[in-house]
């Protein structure tokens, strides 16, 4: 298990549809988001947390994903209540309303290196960032 919280070094590009600067988010990330990735060919990839963005990752060359080329909801593009906010432990934003000391749990369990946000959340990064 790896370092979720770490910061990432990889510089940072700006998204070719909205211009705000995204993360960049490594392969394996990518081949357990993307539908169909034994048909596509990325090299660099980054990810668009803009929730006003149709961008979920986009590549050096332009081309973009958007949410419907992801086979996991995309829960920072969504304002639903069923949108996730941790991919490790299933944590929507109506559980977290509903049952606050979840927020504690996640905490917990990423201190204890119990969580995957490097694969399961399709930034890459760690959920926490998004927990209100």
């Amino acid at each position: 298990m790896s370092d979720c919280c770490a910061t990432n070094t990889k510089p940072k590009q700006p998204c070719p549809c909205c211009g705000q600067a995204g993360a960049a988010v490594n392969n394996r990330t990518l081949w357990h988001h993307l539908k169909r990735p034994w048909e596509r060919e990325i090299m660099e990839a980054w990810f668009c947390d803009n929730p006003e963005c149709e961008a979920v990752y986009f590549l050096a060359d332009q081309r973009i994903f958007t949410q419907a080329d992801a086979r996991t909801p995309v829960g920072i593009k969504s304002n639903a209540g069923n949108a996730l906010l941790c991919y490790c432990f299933g944590i929507d934003r109506q559980t977290l309303a509903d049952s606050p000391e979840v927020r504690d749990f996640v905490i917990r369990q990423t201190r204890d290196k119990q969580c995957d946000c490097e694969i399961c959340n399709p930034s890459g990064r760690c959920c926490l960032k998004h927990f209100p």
